[in-house]
């Protein structure tokens, strides 16, 4: 059993090597997003969005469960490994035939024939998740974070500009088609590499069954999370047509980087070490807390600089007629960001806890929810249906983490009031800063590093001023940070 401080040290150590990979990944997917936004139409990124839909959702299936099993059961051998790891490459060879065989449908659903083809390139990916889950699961279990640091690198370095050079060189959107399977490949190859992993001909029907008493149940939630998460594309693929898909699935990208660079760093430190130190109930109440304050205070205001700096983004990044319509849109989804993060963390904290059954039935009602909420909004006009998803969102992610602290016994009350505080502050600042910028009409880069400047000098120094919790959490970092720089 790990010490407290070993525990610590790797924890630290995780979210390091986790943000090391995530701002890679975020800087890098920021770039070739400008790059092929200007040299792709919307119609492009639409179409292949309208078979991702599906493709993503069987690599959903493929990762989740039977890989997170491995984390979470306290003794694993050589055993677990190989039943655990042909097991998911059978379901993922399925899968992949699956959709391959699922192109002509998918294209008469969409009245769209080049999707037929797209789905075919795109059952390649599923077989190498299938290969690629369990040796990354057994790094994360291991905690040996920078060993996926380099995995990300090597996929990134090598698949990128693929993606660009075939981009300039006029293969449109089989682009972004060949770059999603040479980046999955990479994935598996270095997993396995990085992982060591040896594997065994050996198969137990009753290891399987062991691992699948938790995987199921979390396999149901992702299932429901994915939903949730793309049921959108699927409306909108089907009744609006690949440009409008286009415009929608690029703004949803952009307002979504946060949650899904930041939330993923955390996330899976927090799947790791809070599973090590799950029976210290006050240990895990208080950490827990800390680290949803922690959140707010950081990732609130990247949010705020995508929300209120949207026009200059657009216009900044892309061919402003040509992807005309995309500012309010990623103004609007940037709280669907957000309420992804909570959900995000909130859902590997229970799972961490072996609440996969409670975290299962939140879910179901959740989807529920956003579901029937696109249902309402798809007679409406995009901007419209954006608004709408976003405040839906908002609101039910924190009904979500109100739920989960109180099934947990923890303070709730303490978590929503911060809640509220930043959100609301969060907000003021937003419509603040728009309008200033609207008034002093500057050019699109001026306005633009005003907004972050803004945010930056505002945020942190009115939260320290109106909450005693951040006081007390920016002296811990500036203790830390001090002390490692003593050393």
């Amino acid at each position: 059993m790990s010490t407290k401080g070993d525990l610590r040290s790797q924890a630290i150590g995780g979210v390091k090597w986790n943000g090391l990979s995530q701002a890679l990944m975020q800087v890098s997917s920021f770039g070739l997003a400008i790059v092929l936004m200007n040299l792709l139409d919307p119609e492009d990124f639409g179409l292949v969005a309208m078979v991702t839909v599906v493709s993503n959702f069987f690599g959903v299936l493929t990762k989740s469960g039977l890989g997170i099993s491995l984390i979470h059961k306290d003794e694993i051998d050589a055993r677990d490994h190989s039943t655990v790891f042909f097991a998911s490459l059978s379901f993922g060879i399925i899968l992949a035939a699956i959709l391959f065989f699922s192109g002509p449908f998918l294209a008469d659903f969409y009245g769209e024939a080049e999707v037929s083809t797209i789905s075919k390139w795109l059952s390649i990916p599923i077989i190498f998740i299938s290969i690629g889950t369990i040796p990354g699961n057994l790094i994360l279990r291991d905690m040996e974070y920078h060993k996926s640091f380099y995995v990300t690198l090597a996929a990134i370095v090598i698949s990128y500009p693929v993606a660009f050079i075939l981009a300039y060189k006029g293969f449109g959107l089989y682009s972004l088609v060949i770059q999603k399977v040479l980046e999955s490949m990479i994935y598996a190859l270095g997993n396995f590499i990085a992982a060591k992993l040896r594997l065994k001909a050996f198969f137990s029907s009753q290891l399987l069954k062991e691992h699948l008493s938790f995987g199921l149940p979390l396999l149901g939630s992702k299932t429901s999370i994915y939903w949730v998460n793309s049921f959108d594309n699927l409306i909108i693929g089907s009744i609006m047509g690949p440009v409008s898909l286009g415009i929608y699935s690029r703004g949803f990208a952009l307002a979504v980087i946060p949650s899904q660079k930041i939330g993923f760093t955390l996330s899976s430190v927090i799947l790791s070490s809070f599973a090590r130190i799950k029976k210290e109930k006050g240990r895990v109440e208080k950490n827990y807390l800390l680290l949803i304050n922690l959140i707010l205070l950081v990732v609130v205001p990247f949010f705020m600089v995508i929300a209120a700096g949207s026009s200059e983004i657009i216009a900044i990044i892309a061919d402003e007629e040509k992807w005309k319509g995309t500012a309010p849109i990623l103004s609007a989804l940037t709280m669907v960001g957000f309420a992804k993060l909570l959900l995000q963390v909130t859902h590997n904290f229970l799972n961490s806890q072996g609440h996969s059954k409670f975290d299962f039935n939140l879910n179901l009602s959740y989807s529920a929810l956003i579901i029937l909420t696109f249902i309402s909004l798809v007679n409406f006009d995009l901007i419209t249906f954006s608004f709408g998803y976003g405040i839906v969102s908002v609101l039910g992610a924190v009904v979500w983490l109100i739920l989960a602290l109180r099934h947990l016994k923890f303070n709730s009350f303490q978590v929503l009031f911060n809640l509220t505080i930043k959100v609301l502050l969060a907000i003021a600042m937003s419509i603040s800063i728009y309008y200033l910028k609207n008034w002093l009409d500057l050019m699109d880069w001026l306005n633009f590093l005003l907004t972050i400047v803004l945010v930056v000098v505002l945020w942190f120094p009115l939260n320290y001023l109106l909450m005693a919790n951040d006081r007390i959490l920016t002296r811990m970092i500036i203790d830390s940070l001090l002390s490692k720089w003593r050393k």
